[in-house]
């Protein structure tokens, strides 16, 4: 599920997303997986370890936003992650 948190961010670019909004529309997405307030955390923290995503604080709210490198990453660049599957696209 971290590649669908990436795609969720790409759709979002270039504005970060809080958790909760993030969490909210991830678990649209699949009714038989739901991200927890600790799962979609670990995935976040494991994604930003990577350099794929990173978190912000715009006004005072803090919300997570996909880098540069998580762009590239989803479109097939570098080298592939375990447990991130890459969906490639053409966007």
């Amino acid at each position: 599920m971290r590649g669908a948190v990436l795609i969720e961010l790409k759709l979002h670019r270039p504005y970060p997303i809080t958790d909760a909004k993030l969490r909210e529309q991830l678990n649209d997405l699949d009714p038989d997986y739901r991200f927890t307030e600790l799962s979609l955390r670990q995935a976040v923290d494991y994604l930003s370890g990577h350099g794929l995503v990173e978190y912000q604080s715009e006004a005072g709210v803090w919300g997570v936003k996909i880098t540069s490198q998580g762009i590239d990453y989803l479109d097939g660049f570098g080298a592939a992650l375990p447990g991130v599957h890459r969906y490639v696209s053409d966007s």
